[in-house]
């Protein structure tokens, strides 16, 4: 007997959702029970269910009819809930936070009353350089709206973050996630995802380097400060390989380095904390004791190297942790074993997530 569809899950088209957030719902057992649609409109004249999750939408609405759109969602439906599928721990929704039961974030400030403050260039980091240089934005950006009642930061969950999906990324396959879905629905997007991945243990990189291959001039202002302070303490250092170069030689690169720097991009969880890991790499990363997030790979000299965010500390640090091979490996396998560990019990953590959203009703 086929089980009902009783929860709708509407997410955007051609989005790397596909690959990522929608992950350990779609291999959970819970999906059987999930209606997954691109049909906002269907949404509000046809859907019969009492439950509709929410994948990164807003960003894809127009702000002056956002609230109409969520009242009108919030009286048809008796549970609303979202999942924010932004880069970084900022939430640029704070405003419309009470119309939902629920809100999970892919990576959220471990301290939640500082989503009562509003921060430069709506980042915690960004703020930090800000401070730091004197740093000022020619084309600021609207400020993100604090939390109004701390008491509403009790509805924000921790769902799960990047380091979960189809590696290694590459954002050209996204029209044919878009194409299988059209085709195959969920078990379209199922067939076309990564698994758990195959190795019983990391891969052994040979090569004595700490992978700096990044930029910084796509980033607004003090966002991609980082970036550029990070690559300015590097240059001078042969333990680092910096400098963009193509697409196929970063790959190949990255899967031969013993370590990998990873700064903070548009948010501070980033593509390249999971390629190191998956490569066996050891995730050299500013410090992320303030983030809170799942898988978590920002375990303290357990799971990554930590390093100041003004970068007095860099250089010194990685140049320490190649003259101790014993660290080293502690790290890569602890890493490694986290990350195999959340690949196989993330089916389960999305399994929680449901059950606690039908709790609701």
């Amino acid at each position: 007997m086929t089980k009902k569809r009783d929860i709708t899950l509407l997410f955007p088209p051609k989005t790397s959702a596909y690959q990522y957030s929608l992950y350990p719902l779609l291999m959970s057992r819970a999906a059987s029970r999930i209606r997954f649609t691109q049909d906002y409109k269907r949404v509000l004249s046809k859907d019969t269910n009492d439950i509709l999750m929410l994948f990164s939408w807003l960003k894809h609405r127009k702000e002056h009819k956002t609230d109409e759109w969520l009242s009108r969602l919030r009286d048809k439906y008796k549970v609303l809930v979202y999942f924010d599928g932004e880069d970084s721990s900022s939430i640029p929704y704070l405003d419309v936070l009470p119309y939902f039961d629920l809100y999970y974030k892919k990576q959220a400030l471990r301290d939640r009353s500082l989503y009562l403050r509003q921060f430069s260039g709506n980042r915690i980091f960004a703020q930090y350089y800000s401070q730091l240089h004197n740093l000022e934005e020619d084309d600021p950006a609207p400020l993100y709206p604090p939390l109004e009642d701390i008491a509403m930061a009790k509805r924000i969950r921790i769902g799960w973050n990047i380091a979960i999906g189809k590696y290694p990324l590459s954002r050209e396959t996204v029209p044919l996630y878009h194409l299988a879905y059209l085709l195959g629905g969920a078990t379209g997007l199922r067939w076309m995802q990564a698994g758990i991945p195959r190795r019983a243990a990391p891969a052994r990189p040979a090569k004595a380097k700490c992978h700096a291959r990044f930029g910084y001039s796509r980033y607004r202002g003090a966002i991609g400060y980082q970036r550029r302070l990070f690559l300015e303490l590097v240059r001078e250092s042969d333990v680092f390989l910096s400098g963009l170069v193509p697409k196929n030689q970063y790959n190949k690169e990255i899967k031969e380095v013993q370590a990998v720097l990873s700064p903070f991009g548009w948010g501070e969880v980033c593509y390249r904390d999971a390629e190191a890991v998956i490569n066996g790499a050891v995730l050299v990363k500013p410090d992320m004791s303030h983030l809170e997030t799942w898988p978590d790979l920002y375990q303290e000299n357990e799971t990554y190297l930590p390093v100041n965010w003004d970068g007095s500390d860099l250089v010194e640090q990685v140049g320490a942790l190649f003259e101790d091979g014993p660290f080293m490996e502690h790290l890569r396998i602890s890493a490694w074993n986290t990350l195999k560990s959340s690949y196989e019990t993330c089916a389960a953590r999305a399994d929680d997530m449901i059950a606690e959203i039908r709790d609701l009703r």
